[in-house]
This record gives C-alpha cells, structure tokens and sequence, in this order.
C-alpha cells in the first residue's frame, strides 16, 4: 500500500469511512455533486463553467461515493483529454493529473499512456515552477516558493511514481517555514503560522521522508491553538471560527503524525455533520449559505477520515 500514491491512499480511506452513509443520504451527496457538472463534463465552482480545480473535486466526491460508473468514467476520460493543455499552472496542472490517476484507475483509458510525449515531459513540466530558494510557486518562473505550492509539487511527483528532486533542499525549504508555535507559514514573511500551510509543510515532510520527533510535536501544539469549540480547526489563531478546509488539513495532518485522539475524532465528526446540508453536499463554515463541490469534498473527507479510523481501531478513537 505504500507504493500507492498519497492521493490514492487517502482517497481510498475516506471511501472506506463513507461506507457507513445509508444508501438516502449517499444519493443526496451524488445529486449535489452532479448538480455542479456540466455539459461538457466537467465541474464547476459557485460561479459556474467548468473549472480543471473544481473539476478535481467532482471526481474524488463521486470515487468516494461510489459513483463512477462506466459512463460517468467514460465521460470525464473525454474531458480531461480536452482540457488537458488548460493546465498552465502548478495547481491546475495536479487537478488534471490526480483526475487522470482517479478515471483511470475506475477504468479510463488512454489518459495516462506512457509512450505520450507530453506525459513523459511532465517532470520536466514541474521543474519549471521550482523557485531559486528550493521552492515551489504556481506559476513559472516565480522568485520564491510557497509551502503549499511546494506541497503540490511533491504531490505531482508522487502520482508519477517519480523520484522528488534535491530532496535536502526541499526538506531545507519547508524547515524554513516552521515558526516558534510549532506551525508554518506560507511565505517567510509571515509570522503567524496558518493551519493550512502547516498541514502543506507535514505533508511535504511526510513524503520526504523527513517527520522528525520535533516537527510532530511542535505540530501537536499548533494544531491545539488552532482547535475551534465548535470541533473543528480555524485558519488561524486571528480567526474565530472553525471552517471545513482547514479543519480536513488539520485532520489529515493529525493522521498523517498519528496524532489523533478519541476525544479530538468526536468532536470533528460532530463539527462535520453541523456543516452537512439536509438536502445534499457540506457548506464551508457555520455562516456559509451554499454546498458546492469543494467543501463537499471536505465535508465528506472529514468524516470518512473519522469513520475509517474508528472502524480501523487505530490509535485513539
């Protein structure tokens, strides 16, 4: 299982928790979803059009729904193959790739075909967005990197099966961005660590191979500043309340350390079901009027993630 893509993995566990939705409240979460497809395929944000990032989402809610059958397969194959050069930037560029992995392992065909020039030219692609600081940043040719987008870097190289180049380096970076309370930031100008970049940094560390006894248990107090009474995680220690994003990266990250306790796992579940949509999907916060794709994809994430590890009997719940 480890040979499998990071991606894949949590993909798959998040399906594995969401095995526990009755067949009623499955469908809501499906109908949702597919509201936001378009005729040509693909997904779309609040705003409408089809989007590669939302698109992204789309697919993983239905994979994790079960809800890729071979015409839904057949049809987001097609799509990707057309959109396939819209992926100019580093983001863009893992919605595509991360949608091809997913179709195709759902039984798509001729996305991923090794003997495609440009497939084959994808690590060089990445290499593009790399940053004279050791970095990634989104787009070519950027000055210095983010963490997050550093994160997405890595993540690209994992779904090729590729090696991560000058690993030292890259470790070196992300260290970088650690800050006293035991989070890290997205740019080095900044003092205050965020829940999000500090989930990018351990995930990064992570499939770097480089979680060190300091990084978990400065990880261990960020994450406990950041903690919401409502359950779940906020952005910050600035921001008052709790939102689905940072809490799904807060709690991957808790897994990822083996950080999570029964305690913790209750209360993120039932943070997660105050965000869950009578009628299908998950809002981003308690003050958010609208599902769409994404946040269900969080929203979903947050409870399988819970679920799999109650049902897997690991360390905590």
């Amino acid at each position: 299982m480890a040979d499998v893509p990071y991606l894949l993995r949590l993909t798959s566990r998040i399906a594995e928790g969401l095995t526990r939705l009755d067949d009623e409240r499955r469908q809501r979460h499906l109908n949702l979803v597919r509201a936001y497809q378009q005729t040509d395929g693909g997904f779309a944000g609040r705003d409408g059009g089809s989007d590669i990032y939302y698109t992204a989402f789309g697919i993983r809610c239905l994979a994790m729904l079960d809800g890729l059958g071979p015409e839904d397969v057949s049809r987001l194959a097609d799509h990707l193959r057309q959109v396939r050069d819209e992926a100019d930037t580093l983001v863009d560029l893992l919605s595509w790739l991360s949608s091809a992995v997913v179709i195709t392992v759902a039984g798509g065909e001729g996305l991923l075909d090794p003997t495609d020039p440009e497939l084959s030219r994808l690590p060089e692609r990445i290499a593009e967005f790399r940053t004279p600081d050791g970095g990634y940043n989104n787009s070519p040719g950027g000055r210095s990197g983010s963490t997050y987008h550093t994160f997405v870097a890595t993540l690209c190289f994992d779904l090729l099966v590729e090696p991560i180049p000058n690993k030292d380096q890259l470790t070196q970076f992300v260290l970088g961005r650690c800050r006293e309370d035991g989070g890290f930031v997205e740019v080095p100008a900044m003092k205050r660590s965020g829940t999000n970049p500090s989930a990018a940094a351990i995930g990064t560390l992570l499939l770097l191979d480089a979680i060190t006894p300091a990084v978990r248990d400065g990880a261990q107090a960020f994450f406990d500043t950041v903690s919401s009474d409502e359950g779940g995680f906020a952005a910050n220690t600035r921001i008052p309340i709790a939102d689905g994003l940072s809490t799904f990266t807060g709690l991957v990250s808790l897994l990822d350390l083996e950080l999570l306790d029964r305690d913790r796992a209750r209360r993120i579940e039932k943070y997660a079901r105050s965000l869950e949509v009578k009628q299908g999907g998950f809002i981003g916060f308690a003050l958010d009027g609208q599902p769409d794709v994404e946040y269900t994809f969080y929203g979903l994430g947050n409870l399988g993630l819970v679920w799999s590890t109650i049902a897997a009997g690991e360390k905590g719940p």
